[in-house]
């Protein structure tokens, strides 16, 4: 990869980090003021859920969307009739647990609560930077919650990521889009989080078979393909994240793939003569 790279998904993934959380005052917080923070947050998620648990369903929303989405020619009149009668039996459906539903469990809402708590006890390094970490308590930060002056330097901070990242962007658009590339492949060859289900060389071409999230199987013939890196070790499962495509001077394609498999990134670079993509779509 030349612009989306790992380092453009590190990027990618510290974004926004300041968006939701909760804010309170600077100042020091005892044991004590920690644990009523934890039962009042505890306390105001039974209420939320009692709130959901108390409304009843309602179909407008779908079908407006429905509405709009033919009033705007993106459905036809036979996918608007088959959407409607879809969200009219889940409706149905969801009326009748409604009306079925017994008594709220108030417990099992805590309970809820304090495994997301100490799931995110857990997980705060992955998520927040290392000057959060070493400034808020963890029980905190497990609750997505700051202090004013930690949140301002979040946002400052977050500030200058999108900045860097729109940079990058445009940088990248602009190269990418000078491209002699069909936009038919271009449009094509997008596969964004779809399962590689298997990948080989079936001599003298490179053959890639991916599961989409639309429920499509698709096969990747890269013709007379030759493999300029490789970083899989096809030991976990490997997700499509993004692609390049380039154009060399012999007129052959540079297709730059990244994947993940596990926990990291990995990069797969093919020279070939064309790509080839069929697109089958599965029940």
């Amino acid at each position: 990869m030349k612009h989306y790279t790992k380092e453009w998904q590190g990027l990618l993934s510290q974004m926004d980090v300041s968006q939701g959380l909760r804010v309170i005052e600077d100042k020091e917080y005892s044991d004590q003021d920690v644990l009523d923070y934890i039962q009042a947050l505890e306390d105001e998620r039974v209420i939320e859920d009692r709130e959901v648990f108390d409304t009843m369903p309602n179909l407008d929303f779908e079908i407006n969307l429905i509405n709009e989405m033919y009033d705007s020619s993106e459905i036809s009149l036979e996918e608007k009739d088959m959407y409607l009668n879809q969200v009219k039996r889940q409706y149905d459906q969801d009326m009748m647990d409604y009306l079925g539903r017994g008594e709220f469990d108030e417990e099992l809402s805590r309970q809820y609560f304090r495994e997301d708590y100490n799931l995110m006890l857990d997980a705060v390094d992955e998520f927040y930077p290392s000057f959060v970490l070493d400034a808020v308590r963890v029980e905190f930060l497990a609750l997505f919650t700051v202090p004013k002056s930690v949140y301002k330097e979040l946002q400052k901070r977050d500030a200058e990521l999108e900045e860097q990242m729109e940079l990058l962007n445009h940088k990248a658009g602009e190269e990418l889009a000078a491209q002699d590339i069909p936009m038919e492949l271009y449009e094509s060859f997008d596969f964004h989080d779809a399962i590689v289900v298997d990948a080989f060389v079936d001599d003298p071409d490179f053959i890639m078979l991916m599961h989409t999230d639309d429920q499509e199987d698709v096969k990747v013939i890269f013709k007379d393909a030759k493999i300029i890196e490789d970083e899989l070790e096809y030991e976990d499962d490997v997700y499509f994240i993004y692609r390049e495509l380039y154009r060399l001077e012999n007129n052959n394609y540079e297709v730059h793939m990244m994947l993940s498999e596990g926990e990291d990134y990995r990069y797969l670079t093919i020279e070939c003569s064309d790509v080839v993509i069929d697109k089958e779509e599965t029940a």
